[in-house]
């Protein structure tokens, strides 16, 4: 048995594959591939595992996709995770579980480690598999994402994936597995496609699914109008150009 431990990076596609391993859960599982539910989220993610990080969350910190689980309480949800992960793969025995969650990327070196103790007594065959995305384009990316959700902020630098990387190395066994994000040099120029061939090793035409196109960023255009208008917003008080400004932001989301 091994756990591909799919770890992003964010602006990879990786809420879309997540949506299309969630629907994708029994065709995979009669090919000896789990993707597991996660009975205390409300999405398709495994993000619920960064609880195992513990002090490393921020105070008031909450998990996506698991907004009522406490900070208090994080860790030893994480770990009611992992122990059913582990019971269910005794019962199912697949030869391979996926887990995804870009949250998992770790700020210390530490944190990989509760990661690993956590995983390991399921199996201590840990394939960690990483997208990365040229950095201009990912901080594109970002930034039409930033302004899309109406935060008109710069979004971060791009992280110092090396540095992350070499976390991520020190405490498997598996050298981490990466793969570029551009979609002209996907599998089937498709996120999931990608996964399932280039990862996986199966072939996404066996596979009945359909393209799931999640979070989204706006276009260009779209996002620097947002900023510009975002700009001269901040520097107003003028109650009327707050509403237009409410008004044309609806618009432009209803129309992307």
């Amino acid at each position: 048995m091994r756990i591909i431990l799919h770890l992003g990076t964010g602006k990879t596609g990786t809420t879309s594959l997540q949506a299309a391993m969630d629907s994708l859960r029994d065709q995979l599982l009669a090919q000896g591939i789990w993707y597991p539910d996660n009975p205390h989220a409300e999405d398709d993610s495994h993000h619920l595992l960064i609880g195992l990080y513990g002090e490393g969350l921020n105070e008031g910190a909450k998990i996506p996709g698991s907004p009522s689980i406490q900070r208090k309480d994080m860790r030893a949800k994480a770990h009611e995770f992992a122990k059913y992960i582990h019971s269910q793969a005794q019962k199912i025995k697949p030869h391979t579980i996926v887990l995804s969650s870009e949250l998992l990327v770790p700020s210390q070196r530490k944190d990989v480690f509760r990661l690993t103790e956590a995983l390991c007594p399921i199996t201590d065959d840990i394939q960690p598999v990483a997208y990365v995305r040229e950095p201009a384009d990912w901080y594109k990316s970002r930034l039409q994402q930033s302004a899309k959700g109406c935060a008109f902020h710069k979004p971060f630098p791009t992280p110092d994936i090396r540095t992350i990387f070499e976390r991520i190395e020190s405490a498997f066994k598996n050298r981490i597995l990466v793969r570029k994000f551009a979609r002209q040099d996907l599998i089937d120029n498709d996120i999931v496609s990608d996964f399932l061939e280039g990862v996986l090793s199966v072939e996404a035409k066996n596979f009945e699914y359909q393209e799931i196109s999640e979070n989204t960023s706006i276009s260009g255009e779209s996002a620097f109008a947002l900023i510009v208008l975002g700009d001269v917003l901040s520097r107003s008080g003028n109650p009327i150009f707050r509403l237009r400004m409410k008004w044309f932001r609806s618009w432009l989301k209803r129309n992307q």
